[in-house]
């Protein structure tokens, strides 16, 4: 009899393959990173740090890992260690969506969705203009958080106008179809995402 694979036991399973990576290769950047999500995934938000802080070590200017750093700080309710970042000179760097949406997420770790949808729309271009991908769904999860039904449909439509191969996605997940079928799915997905 095999045993199931589980989300844990595959993600246990792919610790112990990056740790073995990391032996051949401890100075490569992109293993460090996979590490730290895999580590952030699996509850270990101190050592998906050090990870991630490595990858900086090798790599200053691996913005991947830079972002992810940013992103655990909000996870963690940590809004200023996001905005310390953005000030840092890398993080001067980075494209003004990615400055925009960890300054969502800032504001959201500081104090929820609305003041979060107020810095997106200080940051966002006009609506008949699509903006990034980041800034879309971080715009879809702080209205569905908001539970402002009236724009969720409409941002739906409009990300897969913009991008028609996430329609299959949204649809099999279920952000497509009735109202209480997209309920039913944002209540899943909203969890999933955060920022």
């Amino acid at each position: 009899m095999t045993k199931a694979r589980t989300p844990l036991r595959a993600l246990s399973e792919l610790q112990l393959a990056l740790d073995a990576r990391l032996e051949r290769h401890p100075r490569y950047p992109d293993l460090r990173n996979l590490r730290g999500l895999a580590r952030t995934y699996a509850g270990d938000h101190e050592g998906a740090f050090a990870d991630f802080v490595e990858a900086l070590h090798v790599h200053p200017h691996y913005e991947a890992a830079l972002l992810n750093v940013a992103w655990l700080h909000a996870q963690r309710r940590e809004a200023e260690q996001v905005r310390a970042i953005l000030r840092e000179p890398r993080g001067r760097r980075l494209s003004p969506p990615l400055r925009a949406h960890l300054l969502v997420l800032a504001a959201h770790a500081a104090g929820g969705a609305e003041p979060a949808l107020q810095v997106l729309e200080t940051h966002a271009t006009p609506q008949s203009e699509p903006e990034s991908p980041w800034l879309e769904l971080d715009r879809l999860w702080l209205l569905w958080q908001l539970g402002r039904w009236d724009g969720v449909e409409p941002q739906v439509r409009r990300l897969v106008a913009w991008i028609p191969a996430i329609g299959p996605l949204l649809r099999t997940i279920g952000m497509v179809g009735t109202a209480a079928e997209r309920r039913a799915a944002f209540a899943g997905w909203g969890g999933c995402f955060l920022g």
